[in-house]
């Protein structure tokens, strides 16, 4: 059973590359029914072939995917996505153009950041922060009291990409709650300068034991 398992594997994994050569539509419509194969290692092949045809058109089929059972499958689809919509210049001829994302992108993006499994929720922040989807800010800072450190971590590295990061406050907050992530948050603190900079890290300093006071100074070194 085992190797019937992976003789299909093989030629589902085979197919994708067939594919993803051929391109055009047809070679993405192909792609998209690979999606729906029995064979988790199939779907996430034809997932990341979707992502390499860096074709909008591929956008439907990843995120569906996205909601996929299989947690890797699920994480490849959302990367394949930035990959597909990273808005090369044949795709956006004015790349400093904001043109507003579809509302199925932003939609698909916003249920797959809360979705339950933390790894997605950290995939699909990664994709929104690269694709500088500035129209789920709100939901990015809203993600800054998930439970998970690296889901707030992929937040934080979100946020600065799309130039939105946190308030000093709220910031000093995040550091607070979540200890580990104070080296984080206080780099972010200290990307500006001024007195309720200083007072915020001040704080933080005073009241931290010494390994965390050895965090937040390498921060302000760096």
């Amino acid at each position: 059973r085992e190797r019937a398992a992976y003789a299909v594997t093989v030629v589902v994994e085979n197919g994708v590359g067939a594919l993803w050569l051929l391109g055009g539509t047809d070679g993405i419509s192909a792609l998209a029914g690979l999606l729906k194969s029995s064979d988790s290692r199939g779907r996430m092949a034809a997932a990341q072939a979707l992502g390499r045809t860096k074709n909008p058109v591929a956008t439907a089929p990843l995120l569906m995917a996205s909601a996929d059972a299989n947690e890797l499958v699920a994480c490849a689809a959302l990367a394949a996505l930035e990959e597909a919509l990273g808005r090369e210049e044949s795709f956006n001829p004015d790349p400093s153009a904001k043109a507003p994302w579809s509302a199925e992108v932003v939609t698909g993006l916003k249920t797959a950041m809360v979705d339950p499994r933390w790894r997605v929720r950290a995939a699909a922040v990664a994709a929104t922060g690269k694709l500088k989807i500035t129209e789920l800010t709100p939901e990015l800072k809203r993600l800054l009291e998930d439970p998970d450190g690296f889901v707030v971590k992929s937040v934080l590295v979100a946020l600065g990409e799309m130039e939105a990061a946190p308030d000093t406050a709220e910031l000093a907050g995040l550091a607070e709650r979540m200890p580990a992530m104070v080296g984080e948050a206080v780099a972010m603190i200290t990307a500006t300068a001024s007195t309720e900079t200083v007072d915020a890290v001040t704080k933080l300093y005073e009241a931290g034991t010494p390994e965390r006071r050895v965090l937040i100074l390498r921060a302000v070194g760096q």
